[in-house]
Order: structure tokens, then C-alpha cells, then sequence
């Protein structure tokens, strides 16, 4: 909040201070999974809003090939873990997040 790039904050400080923070909620991410023990991630990781349909497993980590990076930054953006020395804070900074891990049937569709 008044320190982004060009003016581009999100302004969250007034929803914030009403007691918006995501304390109750549960997201989960349909992407290309999410790091699960991220520092900014990992106190809010809520395995029960998980899965993995690539694998049928409730591990919604990545793939470590350097490229599935985008659902954690996802995450980041809606539920990293406030006033910590990590990246930012997310947007329901106490909400618990999750992740689906769907590369294979992303991909798929998006080439149709």
C-alpha cells in the first residue's frame, strides 16, 4: 500500500482494517500446482483444498522442470503469509489456500 511501481497498489489498507483478511476462507488454485512449503505460503497451506489429477494424489506440488512457477505465484497473490521478510502479502493474507495441479489437462484444452 503506497509503494508500488507506478501508483499500481491495491489499496487494501481501509478492507483491511475492517477485518477483511481471509480469516475463514479456503481457496484453492486450479493451475500448475503450488509449492506447498514456500515460506509465504506454507503457514497458510491447507492440504484438504488440494489435489493432484495428474497423479491422483492430494500433492499439488509442481513439477521442478523451471517453468511451473505460476500457480504459487497464484497462491502468493491471494494468501502469503503477512508482515514476514518474505516477497509480499497476499490479498486475504489469512485465508487458507490450496492448490490443484492440472498442467496436463490445462495444456490440453488450451490447445484446442
Amino acid at each position: 500500500n503506497g509503494g508500488a511501481k507506478d501508483g499500481l497498489d491495491m489499496n487494501l489498507g481501509p478492507a483491511w482494517q475492517k477485518g477483511y483478511t481471509g480469516k475463514g476462507v479456503v481457496v484453492s488454485i486450479l493451475d500448475d500446482g503450488i509449492q506447498t512449503n514456500h515460506p509465504d505460503l506454507a503457514q497458510n497451506y491447507d492440504q484438504r483444498a488440494s489435489t493432484d489429477i495428474n497423479g491422483n494424489d492430494d500433492d499439488p506440488m509442481p513439477q521442478d522442470n523451471g517453468d511451473n512457477k505460476h500457480g504459487t505465484r497464484c497462491a502468493g497473490e491471494v494468501a502469503a503469509v503477512a508482515f514476514n521478510q518474505y516477497c509480499g502479502i497476499g490479498v486475504a493474507y489469512n485465508a487458507s489456500i490450496g492448490g490443484t495441479y492440472l498442467i496436463a489437462i490445462l495444456s490440453d484444452y488450451a490447445n484446442r
